[in-house]
């Protein structure tokens, strides 16, 4: 979902309630940026700790006209949901172009790297 505007058809096509989960808008892209994230979309998924659990791809489309096979997001969810480790191979959509793969250490690590940098 791109925009705030679009929630209700989004709530209403999967029937859900604004209860069910949080949703984040960040106009001036402060948390994006506490976040690493790098480019739109670039979805997290948190836990119910507000842990990052999930930072990547929501699916392996590669453009608009692109064939999906794996649905990364809903597969994090789903193990999640189960109290399962989170995935080790996180697929950053700022990767795509070089089809590279991080790992949830690495992604966390950058995250603390960003926000030390930046001071307090």
């Amino acid at each position: 979902m791109d925009s705030k505007e679009k929630m209700p058809e989004f709530l209403e096509k999967f029937d859900l309630k604004e209860t069910d989960f949080y949703y984040l808008v960040d106009d001036d892209q402060e948390v994006a940026e506490e976040y690493g994230a790098v480019c739109t979309p670039d979805p997290f998924l948190l836990d119910m700790r507000h842990t990052v659990y999930y930072h990547g791809k929501l699916t392996d489309r590669t453009g608009p006209e692109g064939k999906i096979t794996e649905h990364y997001m809903e597969d994090a969810i789903k193990k999640m949901l189960k109290r399962k480790n989170p995935p080790e191979e996180q697929n950053s959509p700022k990767d795509v172009a070089s089809s590279g793969k991080r790992t949830r250490n690495e992604l966390q690590t950058q995250a603390r790297e960003t926000r030390t940098s930046e001071g307090p």
